[in-house]
């Protein structure tokens, strides 16, 4: 076989030739409609795309541009995602000669950090090419509406199934006896992120050092103008913003090969001097869950926030870490705080800050 290939930037002619790659690697469909959403139509800039093109594309690398709150000030970051390398052409160094550019493009447009979120087989490969650093595991939290149905997500054994049961079962019963008090909010429906998303952000931003800038023009984009479907619910109290829940479900296969659907906690933000508002989210989200046969409800949370607390007192558990935040610094000017940025205690991430539903 001929290896010869060429390192290109994307162009639209290409995109035929990604979504089969896309298509290929992953097992899942996305079509035009899809691409042009997530890499052209972002608020914060084109993403930065890099292929490998042998006839047909056989490796991908994008970043994604982000604008985050970066301490005190808002800087331009990239979310590596989409890296993929057709099976016949790995370890060839697609991977690391298709990164390396894609920094140095990202870097003459302004991104001053790369993030992503990988799982833990991606991290070894992103850490030993790309000088990555792994900032933290991201734990998962897990709240069983369905216990049978949701321990086929991890095992086929039906015994297993049954003893895991009646754990879930106990678990539920005794935080059951834990009650919240939700008078003086109420909740109403998203249709459309306006000025008072700008407000919000504005008036708690402070309580984050690191994280995705959550203004209206974003959260559009993200929530509304997707070609998913989400859950979109804020809650006020009398007539103030307090807070907003995004939430969608995601079709899995079991472990003995039946669909179940999970319920994704993808964005949560609130006040946190109003943790009974962060409770009637929690809990209009679990309606949800139910209306739609969800087995169970995920929240990515670090550990640090408030929110953990919030989850917890719901009925969530910690379950898993499946994937990890890891970043790298591509501008000389942010080098000196390298060990501030890449501090976990600074960070604050949602899976909504990912691609991944």
């Amino acid at each position: 076989m001929n290896h010869k290939w060429e390192n290109v930037p994307n162009e639209e002619t290409y995109n035929h030739g990604i979504i089969n790659l896309f298509n290929g690697v992953f097992k899942k469909n996305i079509d035009e409609k899809y691409l042009n959403w997530k890499n052209l139509d972002n608020p914060s800039g084109e993403s930065v795309i890099q292929l490998a093109v042998q006839e047909e594309v056989i490796g991908h690398v994008c970043l994604m541009k982000y604008k985050i709150k970066l301490f005190n000030k808002v800087t331009l970051a990239g979310q590596a995602v989409d890296t993929m390398v057709n099976p016949n052409y790995r370890r060839m160094g697609i991977f690391e000669e298709l990164s390396k550019e894609s920094f140095e493009r990202g870097s003459s447009e302004g991104l001053e950090l790369v993030f992503r979120f990988p799982n833990h087989m991606a991290l070894s490969a992103s850490m030993s090419k790309l000088n990555t650093r792994k900032i933290c595991d991201i734990p998962q939290y897990l709240k069983i509406l369905n216990s049978y149905k949701a321990t086929s997500l991890f095992t086929a054994n039906k015994i297993i199934r049954i003893a895991g049961t009646l754990g879930f079962g106990a678990f539920r019963i005794l935080k059951s006896f834990r009650k919240s008090k939700y008078d003086g909010y109420s909740v109403k429906e998203i249709a459309f992120f306006g000025t008072e998303y700008d407000d919000l952000w504005d008036e708690i931003k402070n309580d984050y050092k690191i994280a995705v800038e959550r203004k209206a023009k974003y959260l559009n984009w993200r929530y509304i103008e997707s070609p998913g479907k989400y859950f979109r619910r804020a809650i006020y109290q009398e007539n103030q913003l307090i807070g907003f829940i995004i939430a969608s479900i995601e079709e899995k296969k079991s472990k003995d090969g039946s669909l179940v659907r999970l319920c994704h906690i993808v964005d949560v933000l609130c006040k946190s001097n109003h943790k009974n508002a962060l409770g009637l989210m929690l809990n209009e989200t679990e309606i949800f869950a139910k209306e739609q046969e969800a087995c169970a409800i995920s929240c990515w949370m670090l550990k640090h926030w408030f929110y953990q607390n919030g989850l917890k007192r719901v009925g969530y558990f910690q379950f898993r870490a499946p994937s990890a935040l890891a970043g790298v610094i591509i501008s000389d000017s942010l080098k000196s705080d390298e060990e501030e940025i890449l501090n976990e205690n600074n960070w604050y991430i949602t899976i909504g800050d990912s691609d991944y539903v």
